[in-house]
C-alpha cells in the first residue's frame, strides 16, 4: 500500500500574508484601455494604483479605502476584487519507488 503526500493545492496562503488595505481588481474582457480604467478608477475612489495588468488580464493593483471598496463592487466594469496577498509555491514530493522522469531514458511510447 503506498500512501502518497501529495498536497491538493499547490501553493500556500497565510493570513498573515495579506497586505493589509490592498487588492487586485479584475475588469471585465471587453474593456478596451485597462490603464486608461484604472488610472480613472483611482482618480475617482482614492487608490493608490500599484501594478496594472494588460495581458493575462485586465485589471489593476491598488490599496483601496475601505469606503470605496462597496463602491468598486457594484461598478459594473468590475469583473471581481481580490485580497492581494503573497503567494507560496511547493515542490512536488515522489512517493517512495518512483524514479525520476530524467532518469528513464528515452520514452518510447
Amino acid at each position: 500500500m503506498a500512501i502518497s503526500t501529495l498536497s491538493s493545492a499547490p501553493y500556500a496562503l497565510a493570513d498573515s500574508d495579506k497586505a493589509a488595505g490592498r487588492y487586485i481588481v479584475v475588469l471585465e474582457d471587453n474593456i478596451p484601455n485597462p490603464s486608461g480604467m484604472a488610472e480613472e478608477m483611482a482618480a475617482g475612489h482614492g487608490l493608490a494604483l500599484e501594478h496594472i495588468y494588460q495581458h493575462a488580464l485586465k485589471g489593476y493593483a491598488a490599496t483601496i479605502p475601505e469606503h470605496a471598496l462597496a463602491d468598486l463592487k457594484s461598478d459594473p466594469t468590475v469583473k471581481y476584487i481580490e485580497p492581494d496577498s503573497m503567494v507560496y509555491a511547493f515542490g512536488q514530493t515522489i512517493p517512495t519507488g518512483i524514479k525520476r522522469p530524467s532518469f528513464l531514458g528515452p520514452c518510447w511510447y
